[in-house]
């Protein structure tokens, strides 16, 4: 009788390409959050700036940032589906914005924080108003000390870690401040 040769795969064969898909696999998901994030952060980007100039303009015309924040939204396109909930803060499905006036750590500045579905805040994308008491004119990425994913999208996006603040409303701890470009 003639020999049958194998037509199949060995059980040591295919361990070693489970094995190997593993290994791409671990190494492929952290960065694959990490550019899910950022195109998030990325969305805010434009409101953010379209709120901080709406301040500026407000400031140019009255010699002062408006009181409440909620005037200087009148010229700001509120993106569809999102809320304007007065007082500067907008909340959307995908993120949410805070025209902060004398806002704690934030000191005259436009927040735009990422949200990851319902793991809460990610990282926050902040321009600071350009008479603004810190850093005027300043852009900056924060995240929780403790969020890897949302420290990661703060340096890919050219961060430097510039300094480390508490803040409660911000994932309840301390904050990286990154400095951006």
């Amino acid at each position: 009788y003639p020999v049958q040769k194998s037509l199949g795969f060995t059980l040591i064969e295919l361990l070693v390409v489970v094995l190997i898909v593993g290994i791409l696999a671990a190494v492929a998901l952290p960065q694959y959050e990490v550019a899910v994030e950022k195109s998030r952060l990325s969305r805010n980007i434009p409101v953010v700036r379209s709120m901080k100039d709406s301040a500026e303009v407000y400031y140019l015309a009255n010699g002062a940032y408006p009181p409440d924040s909620s005037e200087a939204l009148a010229d700001v396109l509120i993106p569809s589906g999102c809320t304007n909930l007065g007082l500067g803060q907008i909340n959307c499905p995908a993120g949410y914005f805070d025209l902060g006036i004398g806002f704690g750590n934030a000191s005259q500045a436009v927040l735009g924080m990422s949200r990851a579905g319902t793991s809460g805040q990610v990282c926050a994308y902040v321009m600071f108003l350009d008479y603004s008491a810190y850093a005027p004119g300043a852009v900056e990425c924060w995240a929780a000390e403790n969020n890897v994913t949302g420290n990661r999208v703060c340096t890919s996006l050219g961060g430097v870690l510039n300094r480390s603040f508490s803040e409660s409303f911000f994932e309840g701890g301390r904050v990286k401040a990154y400095r951006l470009p």
